[in-house]
């Protein structure tokens, strides 16, 4: 069994399961409902054996707390109260279609910022963010790919240093980790499409190689 709630496990399984199903995305835009979908299904497929995943992509599963996702373990049925620990999920999970740019990074309501604000008053041991960051104009591909990585870290910086600045006395009593997956509006499929970053509950933060 693969430990999922460890950022670097989590994001590898990710993007192995999107690259899986990388042509399938070819003609589809970020943001998009299609996309979105897509997303769904991998999600689903990542809990594997291990995790019931409660989200959007069943009929008869609600929202949880208003998040994407939600991973609990099998070994509890979440939905009966009287199991104590058994409704808390283990990994939460947003996915937020609306891009970020360089010039959004200062606008602490954009939805990404939101969409962190919703994770970070959860007990989950991992917490996943996943967006997508656009041009604020047309370059050549040299320079989009740094103006990309360029957003990607400095929005990453942003929320780093919010976890900083937070109180202690604010945290969950358990440990928790961010991973904050960063892809491309127009995704580059001849080349990684996605980043990720892990965070800790104390705002150190490294670039998941």
């Amino acid at each position: 069994m693969k430990n999922l709630m460890e950022p670097r496990v989590f994001f590898n399984e990710f993007v192995k399961l999107f690259n899986k199903h990388k042509k399938s995305f070819k003609g589809y835009n970020t943001p998009g409902t299609e996309w979105t979908n897509k997303i769904e299904k991998i999600m689903c497929k990542l809990g594997g054996n291990d995790f019931f995943v409660g989200g959007r992509h069943k009929k008869e599963s609600t929202e949880f707390l208003n998040i994407d996702f939600n991973f609990f373990s099998k070994d509890i049925f979440y939905e009966n109260l009287d199991e104590g620990d058994g409704n808390i999920p283990l990994i939460s999970v947003e996915h937020e279609n609306i891009p970020i740019s360089m010039n959004d990074i200062t606008q602490k309501d954009h939805r990404l910022f939101f969409e962190f604000n919703k994770l970070f008053a959860l007990n989950s041991k991992l917490k996943v963010l996943i967006g997508y960051v656009k041009l604020s104009k047309r370059m050549k591909e040299k320079e989009e790919l740094d103006e990309i990585k360029k957003t990607k870290n400095e929005f990453v910086k942003q929320i780093a240093k919010y976890i900083k600045k937070t109180p202690r006395k604010y945290f969950p009593n358990q440990a928790s980790n961010f991973l904050i997956i960063l892809g491309y509006c127009r995704m580059y499929l001849d080349k990684p499409d996605f980043v990720g970053y892990k965070i800790s509950d104390k705002g150190d933060h490294h670039e998941i190689k």
